[in-house]
């Protein structure tokens, strides 16, 4: 097995299992499945709702990015590569956006490259909202969250010293801009010669890609679906407090915290967020009067739910992909000569 191939697959998954074994070492099975039992489902039916919602205005959103580079995919098209792109990353982390990237090309003829940088800004954007979503949280309850995203953050960065920090620092940066400034100097060359033609080439419509929101057409509606998406998040997030009794009297201020913790988890690098977002998740529920045992079970049924919705709402729209296949237009026929009318002036 190659290095490359355990780090991108294996190791994830190992420290998904680490984490949720460190999770779950002190509670039964048992418990968890005596209170799945409990649940009510019907109100994963409106999460289910909300989810798709939030991706079809993701999906939208995508194509405000894409027609000003001139591709013009339909919004049916754009939603099943999102959703494969989400199918993808419940098993392979991270490659998720470049399945999305592949497959809307094979169905819309859209250029990989061009389509991954879209996905990237996308990407870029969500870091962002996700920021802005973590200082409201902060503020509002800066000494509840403090020990649980501030405190371990710190413990974690003073074991390392403050030269090393500052050292990989400018390290990166300088390796960026001397990386910048050949490229940028050797640009000729990059372009005549056939190996690194290609290369150029692809990081040209890579950086098209991540450009795009400078040609957004209609900024107002791309602003709009961004703060759509999140919101369709909380209302999923949100939702599955009323399955249970014990958090359904929980206000909304918990369900957004819930939602910042819950985002952080998701991001991180294993599959589906898988363990640290138990972890994170359940120590919120804690911060807000459930037991270890209550903010954990909690934890693991609005995650299995979330996943189970993904897997089936991205499985199906994998499976239908699999049909759709784009097909060239055949080029219109140029009409180079204008034919005028033979008209008898009128004397």
């Amino acid at each position: 097995m190659k290095l490359r191939q355990f780090l991108q697959y294996f190791l994830p998954a190992l420290i998904a299992v680490g984490l949720l074994y460190y999770a779950f070492k002190d509670i039964a099975w048992t418990d968890i499945t005596e209170k799945f039992y409990q649940a009510d489902y019907r109100w994963i039916i409106l999460a289910t709702l909300f989810f798709i919602i939030s991706n079809i205005s993701r999906a939208y959103r995508w194509l405000l990015l894409l027609r000003p580079l001139g591709y013009f995919p339909t919004l049916g098209k754009s939603f099943l590569a999102v959703m494969v792109g989400y199918f993808i990353n419940l098993i392979f982390p991270r490659a998720g956006e470049v399945s999305r990237s592949a497959f809307i090309q094979r169905m819309a003829g859209v250029s990989a490259p061009t389509a991954l940088g879209t996905i990237i800004l996308e990407r870029i954007i969500d870091v962002l909202m996700l920021l802005s979503i973590m200082f409201v949280a902060i503020l509002g309850e800066y000494k509840r969250l403090e020990p649980l995203l501030l405190n371990n953050f710190l413990q974690k960065i003073q074991k390392l010293s403050s030269f090393s920090v500052i050292f990989l620092v400018v390290i990166g940066l300088v390796i960026s801009l001397l990386s910048i400034y050949f490229i940028h100097r050797n640009a000729t060359l990059f372009k005549t010669n056939s190996i690194l033609g290609k290369i150029w080439t692809l990081f040209a419509k890579l950086a098209k890609g991540i450009t795009s929101i400078r040609r957004v057409e209609n900024p107002v509606a791309f602003v709009f679906h961004t703060l759509l998406i999140w919101f369709m998040y909380f209302c999923m997030s949100y939702s599955l407090f009323f399955c249970f009794a014990n958090t359904a009297n929980l206000g909304i201020w918990v369900g957004f915290v819930v939602l910042v913790v819950g985002a952080m988890g998701m991001a991180a690098p294993v599959q589906g967020g898988t363990g640290a977002y138990h972890i994170l998740v359940s120590a919120a529920f804690v911060m807000y009067g459930l037991t270890q045992k209550e903010g954990l079970i909690m934890a693991t049924f609005m995650h299995t739910a979330q996943t189970l919705v993904t897997m089936l709402t991205g499985g199906a729209c994998f499976a239908i992909s699999l049909f759709i296949s784009h097909k060239k237009q055949p080029n219109p026929r140029v009409q180079t000569q204008t034919e005028v009318p033979n008209v008898q002036p009128i004397e």
